[in-house]
């Protein structure tokens, strides 16, 4: 219809209602691009939210699951430190005869690290980590993944060394019962004026337990990260008022 207009006023030399046809179409056109812009905007920042919800759940899930980790493996980090008290000693308590079967048959077992990070890879994948207008939050992703990555190291290669600590004392007792509680149900049978005589035993439980310990470090310091992570994401969401 306006192109038509716009035909006839130059066939009959209307200039002033040519231009003005030109300048309704004009406005017609960018009044439609800003619409489109404005909903292009608001689904980008209703994906935002979605995304921001998503990242907050992952999180939350997997500090519950850290720490549920942590407890298990601090649980386990006590029973290997009844088992060489006793060792040095040379006394075993009978009181403290089911804690030190535990802690024999769990001895170097531990909880990996939780990462949860589904969501994020998702984002990178997508390119939709352009959704995420907060520069903080998208520095503390990075943040977050560099610790979990540092950690990681830390810990396989203390594990490396208890997988060769364990072949260096597992052949010194033997198995009876053992359930995947994690929670002092695991026996074994061992003579113990045997082990506690033994001081290379001894000193290879003691490095063991060590480099146990040190896995239990890291593995805070990761839990640490997660907190920090669902922290950031609360306050990118406004939840921390």
């Amino acid at each position: 219809m306006i192109l038509r207009k716009f035909a006839n006023s130059i066939q009959e030399q209307n200039w002033f209602t040519a231009v003005l046809e030109i300048i309704i179409v004009v406005i017609g056109i960018f009044l439609g691009l800003q619409v489109d812009s404005l909903n292009e905007e608001r689904k980008d920042r209703e994906l935002e939210q979605q995304y921001l919800e998503r990242l907050h759940a992952d999180a939350m899930a997997a500090v519950e699951r850290q720490t549920n980790a942590l407890n298990v493996n601090e649980e386990i980090l006590r029973q290997q430190a009844v088992v060489i008290e006793a060792l040095r000693a040379s006394h075993l308590p009978p009181d403290l005869y089911d804690e030190f079967s535990a802690g024999l048959a769990q001895a170097g077992i531990h909880n990996p690290l939780i990462w949860q990070w589904g969501t994020v890879e998702e984002l990178y994948s997508t390119g939709n980590i352009r959704l995420i207008r907060d520069l903080g939050l998208r520095d503390l992703i990075s943040w977050t993944e560099t610790n979990y990555q540092h950690d990681v190291d830390f810990i396989n290669a203390s594990t490396q060394k208890i997988h060769i600590l364990w072949g260096q004392i597992a052949t010194r007792y033997d198995p009876v019962e053992y359930e995947l509680s994690l929670r002092g149900s695991a026996k074994v049978r061992f003579d113990f004026e045997s082990l506690a005589a033994d001081d290379e035993f001894v000193a290879a439980f003691s490095n063991l337990h060590l480099n146990s310990k040190i896995i239990a470090l890291f593995s805070d310091s990761h839990l640490e990260s997660l907190r920090q992570f669902e922290a950031g994401i609360a306050k990118a969401r406004g939840l921390d008022q």
